[in-house]
């Protein structure tokens, strides 16, 4: 039976979920079949419910985010379906999936059980961490006999990158050529202090390009310094497209009078294309914004965290010269030149590290066209 890698990850946050379909993609145009598996898909129907209600809550409060990361404790197993997942354990028997990459510690215990089902001896799982410190869905994670291959992208330990993820094939725009502009956004749920940082920086003169989750949220914005762009509010990741996919965010620009124009992109989140041509990217230390940051070479300008594993971001980014706190920034005098030496830096760092993919398939012995 040919060999298929299985993609777990999780849409709670998209730091996991975009770089999941960015393996995915990888993955696929070597040559190698893929799946990827979305853990709310196996949700009860009234937790998932409740996740929505927490996912507005939390853009809508940056308070009650940080509340609701510190009461997370990364055990969701009461939230599935049990049937569900009885038959998503079958199914992979029955295909004899051997190969797993583990986005997010909330497979951990689905992951367990299927290894109580067919042994651990032909199984490859490498556990993937998007963040340099313990994200609330690793919290109930153990590894202590050994049977994960753990990955750090953002390794706060040795203070290193061991790899990353490439996000598309294109050259990267020299920093000389971008147009003043920043990219300011709120993560995945768009989440934080980023909107109330817009007034302050028009009145600095700056351009930005903001990423809006909610229609009403650019309809008192007059500034002709500010163009937006719309994250579809309806749509979902645990729900697939008509082609029976998990697909990237769809996404739109906004011109001046509201109207909406698709963007696209083969492979990668459209919204990239906005991040590579930027000076610099304005949010919260999320691990999709460094990933993002290091793809792209483009200098993250951290506002607060929302957790104690986006604190350890920030600090590692900042110590490794990639990036810089909001508030260093502001002292600076908004500096284009402080920014620019980050932008040399992450191109020097870019250029030494190895493609996860790549490192991947030469582990497990995969042929690829």
């Amino acid at each position: 039976m040919e060999r298929v890698v299985s993609i777990l990850c999780s849409g709670m946050g998209l730091g996991v979920y975009i770089p999941s379909l960015l393996l995915d993609c990888r993955l696929s145009g070597r040559g190698i079949k893929t799946e990827v598996f979305v853990v709310e898909s196996y949700f009860a129907q009234e937790k998932l419910d409740k996740l929505k209600e927490s996912k507005k809550a939390f853009h809508n409060s940056f308070q009650v985010a940080v509340i609701g990361h510190k009461m997370a404790k990364g055990d969701i197993l009461s939230n599935l379906d049990k049937n569900r997942i009885g038959e998503l354990l079958k199914y992979w028997e029955d295909n004899k999936r051997r190969d797993f990459i583990m986005m997010s510690g909330h497979w951990y215990g689905i992951l367990e059980s299927y290894m109580e089902r067919v042994g651990i001896k032909n199984l490859n799982i490498d556990a993937v961490r998007m963040d340099s410190d313990v994200a609330p869905s690793w919290r109930q994670f153990k590894n202590d006999k050994y049977y994960f291959n753990e990955v750090w992208l953002f390794d706060n330990n040795l203070k290193a990158l061991p790899c990353r993820i490439p996000v598309n094939n294109a050259g990267l725009i020299p920093y000389k050529d971008r147009p003043d502009r920043f990219l300011v956004h709120g993560g995945g749920w768009g989440m934080g202090t980023y909107r109330g940082k817009i007034k302050e920086l028009n009145e600095k003169g700056l351009f930005l390009d903001i990423v809006a989750y909610e229609k009403n949220e650019m309809e008192d914005d007059t500034s002709p310094a500010n163009k937006y762009y719309l994250m579809d509010p309806d749509w979902s990741p645990w729900i697939k497209n008509r082609d029976g996919k998990h697909e990237f965010p769809p996404m739109y620009e906004v011109d001046q009078t509201g109207n909406l124009k698709a963007l696209h992109a083969e492979g990668y989140q459209s919204i990239f294309d906005v991040c590579m041509k930027c000076k610099g990217i304005i949010s919260k230390p999320g691990g999709g914004t460094l990933l993002d940051s290091l793809a792209a070479a483009t200098p993250v300008i951290f506002i607060e965290p929302i957790a104690k594993h986006e604190q350890t971001n920030a600090a590692l980014w900042e110590e490794l010269g990639f990036g810089i706190s909001y508030e260093k920034w502001v002292e600076s005098g908004y500096s284009l030149d402080v920014l620019e030496e980050i932008h040399n830096k992450l191109i020097d760092k870019r250029s030494q590290l190895p493609d996860y993919t790549e490192e991947f398939v030469k582990k497990y012995g995969f042929s690829v066209k």
